[in-house]
């Protein structure tokens, strides 16, 4: 779990600087719409499973701790990766949308980032970035740690 959980910080973090730190670093403008576009999705794919993989280390210690002996079968190395695997590919296809939020448009010789025609539904603004997000990445993760 930690092993996976470093990896996944280590992702989080060159996704920031690559979506925030170039543009306000370099002010690589042209750059950083070509790069936002492309690193922006797997940056918020790896901030999921990097909550998740929290959740998940906070629940192993929990049966650690709490329950020694009965949790032995669900500790184990085989259930680890069989876990880490899981939230990868839940989160993957959590995300998948946020693939199509963000489209470059050409305009007047300049290029700009937009929200594209499926990132500005109604439907996607409200179950993604509302419900969704409330129910996957705030209340489910803080139901486990808690």
């Amino acid at each position: 779990y930690i092993f996976s959980l470093s990896c996944a910080s280590s992702c989080v973090l060159i996704g920031f600087l690559l979506t925030h730190g170039i543009r306000s670093t370099f002010h690589a403008e042209v750059f950083y719409r070509w790069i936002f576009t492309r690193i922006f999705p797997i940056h918020v794919t790896c901030l999921l499973i990097q909550i998740y993989l929290t959740a998940a280390v906070a629940l192993d210690r929990f049966i650690l701790i709490c329950l020694p002996f009965r949790g032995q079968k669900w500790r184990s190395p085989k259930r680890a990766v069989f876990v880490v695997v899981c939230i990868s590919l839940f989160s993957i296809l959590y995300c998948i949308p946020f693939w199509f939020e963000f489209s470059l448009v050409k305009e007047q010789n300049k290029t700009i980032i937009t929200i594209s025609k499926f990132g500005s539904k109604r439907l996607f603004r409200l179950l993604m970035r509302k419900y969704l997000y409330f129910i996957f990445v705030f209340l489910l993760p803080l139901t486990i740690i808690v």
